[in-house]
């Protein structure tokens, strides 16, 4: 009985230290991984900081200011009290709404300049001399 005991003793010491060796071994390759992980994260950073300083130096360099269309159209509206409803029905007429809604999508003609609408927006209005 003590034989045994042992013997399960000793297999039980070889079965830690072979258990103690694998955490070991699984432990240093997640050092390694870890250390090439931060190395990839710092050259990443690097990366990122040199972009962002390259767009930085972009932006520094353009000295105008943009004026956005929507500003434009603002400023029209109340700058120079221009009826944005009142202009927005003269480039769409009711009757052109109507015909574009049974045709769909394409170029309308109204009396002083055509219309190209897609997908039930007008997206251009050209005269002769642009159309």
């Amino acid at each position: 009985m003590k034989k045994r005991q042992q013997l399960s003793s000793s297999q039980e010491l070889k079965r830690f230290q072979s258990l103690h060796h694998q955490l070991q071994l699984e432990l240093k390759a997640l050092h390694e991984s870890g250390t090439r992980l931060k190395m990839e994260i710092e050259t990443k950073e690097k990366q990122i900081k040199e972009i962002e300083e390259k767009i930085h130096k972009l932006k520094g360099t353009d000295a105008h200011i943009i004026v956005s269309e929507h500003a434009i159209i603002r400023y029209l509206e109340r700058v120079y009290r221009l009826d944005l409803e009142k202009i927005k029905q003269e480039i769409l007429p009711e009757r052109i709404a109507v015909q574009a809604k049974v045709i769909g999508n394409g170029r309308y003609w109204v009396i002083d300049h055509t219309l190209l609408i897609k997908d039930n927006v007008v997206v251009t209005v050209l005269t002769d001399d642009a159309a």
